[in-house]
């Protein structure tokens, strides 16, 4: 068979450029043709996402390779465009000091902030992140990040949201492969945490992508976004949540399917 190979830029979320000749080759030693849909980069639909609401959380799930990192770097990219901070734990960069240093203002409250987050042990307080564990670490990122987001929304004097009368939100926080190096248990634990802060903060939503299940059930997500390895797309809006309930929505849940494609 025949491999055509592409020349041009992609229109999608990044550039692609053409292919190598030893790609070319192996492609064909597959029967497959390299043309420009094959190549080209996923062009995700983040409006479900850039959509949420202030004290929403929304789940970004599916296996490895579906796309959930590309959706969420569309979703950001959204926000941003449209002035609205992105707060994502990954880009925290750790200072070499206490960890109850990473968050300003007084440390009780510093303190309480980090134990919402798991990381309640006197350790966790006094030590400096190189002598902290990798969960605990991803925790402090993850507690800075949100600390960021909250103050953000003080900044824009951001005004109170309930219910029956939510607004497009101040601050994201965008967290993916969220609990990736926590244990099970934690990662729970987290996620509860991480839902509560969201519906406790003024001008705050969240997006999280994971491949792991217990996930979804802890956070209790208001919009699950499920992706398949061929480019399939369910979406799961939950209508009328009050916080609690399956994160699969099956009960009261309005279902929309929708194209998509991995990365």
């Amino acid at each position: 068979m025949t491999v055509r190979a592409s020349t041009g830029t992609g229109t999608g979320t990044g550039t692609w450029s053409a292919p190598t000749r030893r790609a070319c080759e192996a492609a064909s030693r597959l029967g497959l043709l390299l043309d420009d849909d094959a190549l080209a980069p996923p062009r995700p639909d983040a409006s479900a996402l850039t959509a949420l609401e202030c004290g929403r959380v929304a789940l970004v799930c599916g296996p490895s390779g579906s796309g959930k990192s590309t959706l969420l770097r569309a979703a950001a990219a959204g926000w941003r465009a449209r002035g609205v901070g992105v707060f994502d734990p990954s880009r925290v960069r750790l200072r070499d000091r206490a960890g109850v240093d990473h968050v300003p203002g007084a440390v009780e409250a510093a303190m309480r902030h980090l134990a919402r987050f798991g990381l309640a042990e006197a350790r966790c307080f006094v030590r400096r992140p190189r002598e902290l564990s990798e969960g605990q670490r991803a925790r402090l990122a993850l507690a800075v990040a949100a600390d960021r987001a909250a103050r953000a929304t003080k900044r824009c004097g951001a005004t109170g949201t309930d219910v029956g009368a939510r607004s497009a939100p101040v601050a994201v926080l965008v967290v993916d492969e969220f609990g990736a190096s926590l244990d099970e248990a934690c990662a729970l634990g987290v996620a509860r945490a991480l839902r509560r802060f969201v519906e406790a903060t003024t001008g705050v939503c969240a997006v999280v992508a994971t491949t792991r299940d217990g996930v979804a059930r802890a956070l209790a997500p208001h919009v699950v976004i499920e992706l398949g390895l061929t480019g399939g797309r369910r979406e799961v809006r939950k209508a009328g949540d009050s916080g609690g309930g399956d994160a699969g929505g099956g009960r009261g849940g309005e279902v929309t399917g929708g194209g998509g494609g991995g990365g």
